[in-house]
């Protein structure tokens, strides 16, 4: 019995492995298995961190806006559902969609001299960059849903059927809808960009290096996920 619990206890912390290995022929994710079984959580989490400051210190150089990433406290909490994204979205004031674009907007059409054009790319910049955020905190919050649905299903399983076979179905059940959800984050990720770049090409920046910045700091933070996910898999002996 106790062995039956200890297993469905780390069930989402399966999940949550699963779903950050789940495009394990890529080449970042290779890195990542490679990364993460040599490396402890504890390290991982620490060049992770370094990787946030690293990150914080070269947007600087682009906008003056403050733009807050989601402490790692705020999303362990997300994850389990111990705060909601709309009291993350509120406390860290990211963009609200419908906002930014007319924000954005009225700086682009508002825009009548070298002064205002500089405003205008660095809240243009700062609107990326909370976008990014904002997506980081969705999709972490999705996995998070992902994780409890599939703790729940196998709880909700007869003690007699919790066997490793089922168990094994509802994780596939679960990279299946993880493989979804990476594509979806990674395409969204792209239209923010995207759109930066045009914004910023409208208003007369060169956006090659900031869009540069932003692509690298998401890959590169999805690749030290996974790795710690993965470490943390083979702390718990799995």
């Amino acid at each position: 019995m106790k062995k039956v619990l200890k297993v469905a206890g780390i069930l989402l912390l399966v999940v949550i492995v699963a779903v950050a290995t789940v495009f394990i022929w890529q080449k970042d994710n290779i890195n990542a298995m490679i990364s993460g079984s040599s490396e402890g959580s504890e390290e991982i989490g620490a060049q992770i961190d370094s990787e946030r400051e690293e990150f914080k210190s070269q947007i600087e150089k682009y906008t003056s806006n403050t733009v807050t990433d989601i402490s790692a406290e705020d999303e362990k909490r997300l994850l389990a559902g111990q705060i909601s994204l709309e009291e993350i979205y509120e406390k860290y004031n990211y963009p609200v969609k419908e906002n930014e674009n007319n924000e954005s907007s009225q700086n682009v059409s508002q825009q009548s001299d070298e002064k205002d054009s500089v405003s205008s790319v660095d809240n243009a910049v700062g609107v990326g960059i909370g976008k990014m955020y904002a997506l980081k905190a969705s999709y972490v919050s999705k996995i998070g849903e992902l994780g409890k649905s599939a703790y729940s299903r196998y709880m909700a399983l007869p003690e007699n059927e919790r066997t490793s076979n089922n168990k094994k179905k509802i994780v596939t059940d679960a990279v299946n809808s993880a493989a979804g959800l990476e594509r979806d984050c990674d395409s969204e990720v792209e239209t923010v960009l995207s759109e930066l770049e045009e914004q910023l090409s409208e208003l007369g920046s060169d956006s090659i290096e900031i869009i540069k910045v932003l692509r690298k700091a998401y890959n590169d933070e999805k690749s030290l996920k996974k790795s710690y996910y993965i470490s943390l898999l083979r702390e718990h002996g799995l």
